[in-house]
């Protein structure tokens, strides 16, 4: 019968998501932490000096394991696998999963960020007042964004956008698509860990993105060019699976509750912006050749992207959800960041 008793406990562990260990009386949370970024990335870091925090202000009792590289899945399935609890946290992009996000993805309309710090604070409070139904299947740690996207490309110069008209761009996801074709580019979806060999067989021209990509996933070796026009910004998350973060000790979710949330919302996407400077620093050393567009020019940009939002409004009406609202306070936010 004791058997049996201590079988149906075990098990109970495991469902959680988490395995206790023998450590004195109550024993000591270990969790399994995903992400597809290699340990160079600037995240990596982040999570990195997270977990070390939650270890010392834990006493130990909470030890956070960090799997990169796609070790515990593929970016798409990086928040399935929080929710599934195949990892217990989790790292990745709203985007890579279209459709499933629909109000986070205001952040994302052109020429609206221009800092990842500044975006990550609007994000956090966004969440907190209208992005909650969104996430109801998983505990959200943080949210954040990277800097401003530039224009990167393998063999051609882009100053106007004649120069851009017909280039295979990779995009993030579905708004810089949309984007991307109104500049009269040809969008290619893919995650940022395929890009290298996309731009090293040509199947695209170049790649949307932060200055930051160009260090961690070594693409200043196949990029010749780059235009700042300081395009656009993606949301990330960093989340929990519910069952794992509901049977935490009390003390334990008491700790992360206090170093999650705003201040690590905002601790993401300043190292995003940290790492903009010595990524370009880098890539000029290695030959990329850097062009800021002209504000006259980004204006003509700036115009052709802008029906954009207003698809993105009748998108959310159509489904029934308060784009207009949400992005009336979006914007108010920012403007008060600036």
């Amino acid at each position: 019968m004791k058997k049996g008793i201590y079988l149906v406990v075990a098990m109970a562990f495991v469902v959680s998501g988490f395995t206790l260990l023998a450590t004195g009386e109550c024993g000591a949370v270990e969790l399994k932490m995903s992400h597809f970024m290699p340990t160079k990335h600037a995240q990596h870091k982040v999570m990195e000096d997270w977990a070390k925090k939650m270890e010392s202000l834990t006493g130990g009792d909470l030890k956070v394991t960090i799997f990169p590289g796609g070790a515990l899945g593929k970016p798409p399935h990086q928040y399935d696998n929080a929710v599934k609890g195949i990892t217990d946290i989790a790292f990745g992009l709203q985007s890579y999963t279209p459709g499933r996000f629909p109000l986070t993805s205001v952040m994302e309309l052109p020429f609206l960020i221009n800092k990842g710090e500044t975006g990550a604070l609007v994000l956090w409070k966004l969440y907190e007042k209208y992005l909650h139904s969104e996430y109801e299947d998983s505990k959200i740690l943080w949210l954040f964004m990277h800097g401003p996207g530039q224009i990167f490309t393998t063999k051609k110069e882009v100053r106007t956008l004649d120069d851009l008209k017909g280039l295979k761009m990779r995009s993030p996801g579905p708004v810089m698509s949309e984007v991307i074709k109104k500049l009269g580019a040809v969008p290619v979806t893919m995650p940022i860990t395929q890009v290298y060999t996309g731009l090293e067989r040509g199947t695209i021209d170049g790649v949307c993105g932060p200055w930051e990509i160009m260090a961690p996933f070594r693409l200043y070796e196949q990029i010749k060019y780059a235009t700042e026009a300081d395009i656009y910004s993606m949301t990330f998350f960093v989340a929990m699976n519910k069952s794992t973060y509901d049977a935490l000790p009390a003390g334990i979710k008491k700790t992360l509750d206090a170093n999650t949330g705003e201040s690590m919302s905002i601790a993401a996407g300043k190292a995003y912006d940290e790492a903009d400077a010595p990524a370009r620093k880098l890539s000029i050393e290695k030959g990329v050749k850097v062009y800021t567009l002209p504000e006259a020019e980004r204006e003509n940009w700036k115009n052709l992207a802008m029906p954009v939002g207003d698809e993105w409004l009748d998108k959310m009406k159509a489904k029934g959800l308060p784009g207009d609202e949400v992005l009336e306070y979006a914007v108010e936010l920012l403007g008060q960041t600036r």
